[in-house]
């Protein structure tokens, strides 16, 4: 995201990624050349850039940030985070303040399109959410996706009432619903899904691909998954 807003005038040397199970992989210590940008300072901390130029997003509070990663797969947040990265990289670089502020104009526009295409390539499908993180940008293109309540997952995460869902996953099976998953899904329901037929697996985000183009092929994926095929465009 901030390498969207940035343009041709930042370049972004990310701290961390994901590895294909969703899982964080650290990229070694950051440089003391560079300012910084953390969503808190308890996040500064832990990356031991408290003591840089380091801009924080949001103040820590009791609980943690704010901002849970699936923030970042959801439409009515990313705004707001937006508007805080714009404070951010404006106050890093303020000769650049209406660079980025267009940029954000921009994102933000794009963001909408973007939903916009999943929602005419949902529109006829019924989907079962089983996602960990994926699942508020998935519900943000389609009025009635499937999803167990928290608690329930909460369950199957450890290995309890997991005849629920056996009826689950056998009733979307038969009904041809979409199943879908992602790294974040607990294992044990990932497990379950295998061999069914019409399962969408989502993949862990890529540093090197545009994240809008990764929230478009989220939705292609799912798409795709209904045995329809379509042409990837680029939002």
């Amino acid at each position: 995201m901030t390498r969207f807003l940035g343009g041709i005038q930042v370049r972004v040397h990310p701290l961390s990624g994901w590895d294909s199970s969703g899982g964080i992989v650290r990229y070694g210590s950051p440089s003391r050349r560079y300012p910084a940008i953390a969503l808190d300072d308890a996040e500064a901390r832990a990356y031991r850039i408290s003591g840089l130029s380091v801009r924080t997003l949001f103040e820590t509070v009791p609980g943690g940030t704010p901002v849970q990663p699936s923030s970042f797969l959801d439409p009515s947040s990313l705004a707001f985070i937006g508007q805080r990265l714009l404070g951010a990289l404006s106050s890093i670089d303020p000769a650049n303040y209406g660079y980025y502020q267009r940029r954000l104009a921009e994102f933000q526009s794009r963001t909408d399109t973007t939903v916009d295409v999943g929602r005419k390539l949902l529109k006829e499908l019924v989907i079962l959410d089983l996602t960990g993180a994926s699942g508020k940008w998935i519900r943000a293109a389609t009025e009635a996706p499937i999803r167990p309540p928290d608690r329930v997952m909460a369950l199957w995460k450890n290995g309890k009432s997991l005849e629920t869902l056996s009826i689950a996953l056998q009733d979307a099976s038969r009904k041809g619903w979409i199943t879908v998953i992602d790294p974040w899904t607990p294992p044990l329901v990932k497990e379950r899904t295998r061999g069914l037929p019409r399962v969408a697996s989502i993949p862990a985000p890529v540093l090197e691909k545009e994240m809008l183009t990764i929230l478009h092929d989220l939705y292609l994926t799912i798409w795709n998954a209904s045995s329809k095929r379509v042409t990837p465009q680029k939002p």
